[in-house]
């Protein structure tokens, strides 16, 4: 099949726009999707950061609210005293006005006198690392399991009257309820889960209006380095949505101390998704205008080449057939085509 001149010289020229328009656009959303993944992963490690200060500083008040508390006067004539409803009382309003979760007092031997949250008395916490410290005589605060609090920020510093040890108050904040993760949400923009080990105890997520607390990670490959002391980065399907998500350990105390467990938290990566489809289809619509208008810029200047052109073939085909009748009607022209034409005139 015969091309003519302005097929091939449109054809190859189109090719090449589009080729080069493609080319421009893939390269510009590889760029962009790599950004955007670049932004949530640094976004991550600010939001991680923001975490760990909130455990320091929740870890820091609440030490310094035993200490004060332990050398109230008020609350060592209670003690002293022995009257049970008083202290109850004390405590629910020191709970109050130092927006904690909770405080709970105990005799010398870790023995529990009364809680600001709870009725249950009488049982022992002596197991607990900062009720130990302070039957010792020294204040102190970690993160560790219990047993009315699954797992709490806890600090304890012993109450001293006269040289002798008469009793403790521990002061802190229960982690395993949601609202603790809901707050780290509303701060973070992100979803977080609290693990006691690899179960989950505490998570922001949810799917018909359900938590999934209380089931295992079951991901050796996060698990292991994260209970090892590592931070791990990646991706996870979660309720049917894609996350980018950070693993890192969670340790007992300000200085170290054992991991006892991780925190999690997850970026909602359709969020990419959308911003980058939105991207990919308004680059689309330029990308297309773009090759639409060279396009027809590219037409009309081979037009203006080969229609003159053609016009002067077929005049000089007419003349060397012995036609004498024949004009060139080409507009004047100051190029090659103006000047072949005039030879032929």
């Amino acid at each position: 099949m015969k091309m003519t001149v302005m097929t091939k010289c449109v054809g190859i020229v189109a090719l090449s726009i589009i080729i080069g328009a493609m080319a421009v656009f893939l390269t510009c959303r590889y760029y962009t999707a790599s950004s955007l993944n670049e932004n949530f992963e640094t976004n991550l490690v600010a939001q991680q950061k923001i975490v760990d200060t909130l455990f320091l500083e929740n870890q820091e008040k609440f030490l310094e609210d035993a200490k004060v508390a332990a050398e109230s006067a008020k609350l060592i004539g209670d003690v002293t005293s022995g009257n049970l409803n008083a202290l109850s009382a004390h405590l629910k309003k020191m709970q109050d006005d130092l927006e904690v979760g909770y405080v709970t007092l105990t005799d010398p031997t870790g023995t529990v006198l009364c809680r600001s949250y709870s009725e249950k008395k009488n049982d022992s916490i002596a197991n607990q690392q900062v009720i130990r410290h302070a039957m010792a005589g020294q204040a102190s605060v970690s993160i560790e399991p219990g047993s009315e609090i699954k797992l709490g920020i806890r600090s304890a510093a012993p109450i001293m009257h006269e040289g002798k040890l008469i009793g403790i108050i521990s002061i802190g904040e229960d982690i395993a309820k949601h609202a603790f993760t809901d707050r780290i949400h509303r701060m973070t923009g992100s979803e977080c889960t609290i693990f006691l080990g690899e179960t989950r105890i505490s998570t922001s997520i949810k799917k018909n209006g359900q938590r999934a607390v209380g089931t295992q990670l079951n991901n050796p490959a996060v698990s292991g380095p994260v209970l090892g002391g590592q931070t791990v980065h990646g991706d996870s399907d979660i309720f049917g949505k894609h996350y980018k998500t950070v693993y890192w350990p969670m340790k007992e105390n300000p200085s170290g101390g054992k991991i006892i467990g991780m925190l999690f938290l997850g970026q909602d990566f359709t969020i990419l998704g959308k911003t980058l489809s939105g991207i990919t289809n308004a680059s689309l619509l330029v990308t297309g205008i773009i090759v639409l208008v060279l396009l027809t810029l590219t037409t009309l200047f081979f037009r203006s080449i080969v229609v003159p052109l053609k016009k002067t073939v077929d005049f000089a085909v007419a003349t060397s057939k012995g036609s004498m009748d024949e004009q060139l009607a080409i507009a004047p022209r100051k190029d090659e085509i103006g000047d072949l034409a005039n030879s032929l005139r």
